[in-house]
């Protein structure tokens, strides 16, 4: 061949010119970077924290459908793209719906974005793969998102340790092989998703606070009412969300945003026994189960119960706090949508359940004549009614509703002497109402009377007297049955005077209770009664300022003390306390604070956080050198009896040392 010759005529030239045949140009490796866009995000800062402190191959983010694990791993990769030069891979396994991507069809994808052929057979794949993620010259993050399985999440794990995983699930992933830590993702914060929500509305919006409770601050649901606020008001989007039967039709902005889309995604993968029982769960109307109850709603073996109740924790379609199994409120509205033949006997089944375990826990006898086995110690039967007093009255409500009075009135009425003790004046109001309601559609005349004395004295302790008048006058229009119940119908009427002024009918009231007391305990209550009569009607003499009461008041208190000696009971604590109070009355301050630290004592011992917080007070008062002490102890003993109100008044008569002292 001759020699060929290019001649170059145009252009500058800095240096020499190589000739060549063919020239191959070789394009650097690109850097992944496939996240999808960056949207709006609200909050979430420790769990941002967390992942960025996180020095872990793997790192999984679990939690309910529709509680944004996408968004924070979007938002988390965003903030971190910083430490990969490698790049970001994202890739959505849709591991909950048809389109479910196997590993390998998943690799695929990561193939190509990394720009590598794809070989045809599994293992192949695997090797290429981490073969040039050894490559890089620097980490890499994979988000791996929608992630159902380790089947899925195994073959995409990096071999080099400097690259790092961050997975979505809706399930705890457990495998024998891989031990990959969990970060659990809750619903938002209260201020979080009001702000997320004005944020996605694009303005302040009026009832925010509102709309997010009932969306139950669940970032979709959130996400669902902003769109909804484009073409409704904010004051008819509460109201349509606030019926419970419609709401999650009512969170429906279209296929790809319906909140009930989005869990039919998580109870798909359910097997039928799980999916049974996460139905029958929601026929609990309380807040929450404890794994016995459970077992009664789904008529299993405890053991066979227990695996089930795991098993959906995993797949967060069911929390467990402490040992108790709750849902969120969008999750127990979809269950109770979900099929279960044997719904009404699974409610059947609850209530004798929660009758026989409240007749344990108090102590009472059943049908046969003996009470059923119960939590051992009188601490551990408080507990269980403080854990369960919810689901007994919610209970007893629905009964009552559904025409089983026969169930309604013994959970009812069980509890009226706890909550007695715990001052819940609002659920022990509730509690009567349904005794009341329920021994009248039963006929039993006597249950009635005495559930309405027991309203009237509820109404009477939170000053709304005509209401208590109210229900005396139903128990005395019911004739004879009331005969039993003269003391106690005779004293309210007392305090309904004495709170409406009206002294004369009040001391004529409380001097007739006494007349008809029988028993020692009626003794008892009648003579405190007429105590409190004349004290309050004698002008305010309790406090010493404004004169002494009459000597009749310390002698019938002291009357009822000789009676309600060695009881070790409430009624001996009670009086101890009025006995206290008329002691101060007459300055007898030594006198009073004995009675004060008696009252405390029995107090503890039945674990009446209230009246020792009041024996407390009433110490501070009679011994100011103790105040500071006393009152310390009264807001610790108040706040563990649940009386807030009480608890607050304590602390607001602290110093600002002693106030540092029980925050």
């Amino acid at each position: 061949m001759g020699d060929i010759w290019n001649v170059i005529k145009k252009g500058r030239f800095t240096g020499p010119v190589i000739q060549a045949g063919v020239v191959n140009l070789v394009r650097p490796p690109a850097v992944p970077a496939g996240l999808p866009p960056r949207g709006v995000f609200v909050g979430r800062e420790e769990v941002l924290a967390r992942l960025e402190e996180a020095d872990v191959p793997v790192t999984v983010l679990t939690g309910l459908g529709g509680v944004g694990k996408s968004a924070l791993a979007v938002e988390a990769a965003y903030r971190s793209r910083h430490r990969f030069p490698g790049g970001v891979l994202y890739l959505d396994l849709r591991g909950y719906d048809s389109g479910r991507l196997s590993a390998h069809q998943a690799l695929d994808a990561l193939l190509r974005a990394l720009g590598e052929d794809v070989p045809p057979e599994p293992a192949a794949k695997e090797l290429v793969y981490r073969s040039r993620l050894a490559a890089l010259d620097g980490p890499l993050l994979l988000v791996a998102d929608n992630v159902s399985g380790t089947d899925q999440l195994g073959p995409l794990l990096p071999g080099d340790p400097r690259h790092r995983v961050l997975a979505t699930s809706r399930h705890r992933l457990v495998d024998r092989m891989l031990n990959l830590p969990h970060i659990e993702v809750d619903v938002l914060a209260e201020a979080d998703a009001v702000a997320l929500l004005a944020e996605l509305a694009r303005t302040d919006t009026a009832h925010a606070a509102e709309i997010a409770g009932l969306c139950g601050h669940l970032p979709l649901a959130l996400r669902i009412a902003a769109a909804l606020l484009a073409e409704r008001s904010p004051a008819r989007l509460v109201l349509d969300l606030s019926d419970a039967r419609e709401r999650l039709s009512e969170l429906n902005a279209g296929p790809d945003l319906a909140i009930r889309a989005a869990f039919d995604l998580s109870y798909r993968q359910l097997p039928p026994e799980e999916a049974r029982l996460f139905a029958l769960l929601a026929v609990n109307p309380g807040p929450d189960t404890d794994a016995t109850a459970a077992a009664s709603l789904a008529g299993l073996p405890q053991r066979a119960t227990d695996r089930l109740l795991r098993s959906l924790v995993r797949a967060h379609l069911l929390a467990d706090v402490d040992g108790r199994y709750r849902f969120h409120d969008l999750v127990r509205l979809y269950a109770a949508e979900c099929p279960a033949e044997d719904r009404d006997d699974a409610f059947l089944r609850l209530c004798d359940h929660y009758v026989t375990g409240a007749l344990a826990a108090t102590g009472r006898t059943g049908a046969a004549g003996s009470a059923p086995p119960g939590p051992p110690g009188l601490q551990a039967r408080r507990r269980w009614l403080d854990a369960e007093c919810p689901n007994l009255l919610a209970a007893a409500d629905l009964a009552l509703a559904e025409g089983l009075p026969d169930y309604a009135h013994p959970l009812a009425h069980l509890l009226t002497e706890h909550l007695k003790l715990r001052r819940r004046l609002g659920d022990l109001a509730l509690a009567f109402r349904i005794s009341a309601d329920s021994a009248q559609a039963l006929g039993h005349r006597a249950a009635e009377v005495e559930a309405l004395c027991g309203m009237a004295a509820v109404q009477n302790e939170i000053g709304n007297h005509e209401g208590a008048a109210a229900c005396l006058q139903l128990a005395m229009d019911i004739g004879d049955e009331r005969e039993p119940y003269a003391v106690a119908i005779l004293t309210g009427l007392a305090q309904v005077c004495v709170g409406t002024g009206k002294a004369k009918d009040a001391l004529a009231f409380a001097t007739a209770a006494l007349d008809r007391a029988r028993d020692r305990d009626e003794q008892i209550t009648a003579l405190v009664s007429l105590a409190v009569t004349v004290l309050h009607t004698s002008g305010p003499a309790l406090n010493p300022h404004y004169g002494s009461p009459p000597d009749q008041a310390m002698a019938y208190l002291a009357a009822a003390r000789r009676m309600a000696g060695g009881g070790r009971d409430l009624r001996e604590a009670t009086v101890l306390h009025g006995l206290g109070r008329a002691f101060a009355a007459f300055g007898r301050m030594d006198e009073a604070a004995e009675c004060y630290l008696d009252c405390r004592a029995i107090a503890r011992e039945i674990d009446d956080g209230y009246q020792e917080g009041l024996a407390l007070l009433s110490l501070g008062e009679a011994r100011p050198e103790l105040s500071e002490d006393c009152l310390v102890q009264a807001v610790t003993a108040f706040e563990a009896a649940g009386a807030t109100e009480e608890a607050d008044h304590a602390r607001s008569l602290l110093t600002p040392k002693g106030a540092t002292e029980v925050r």
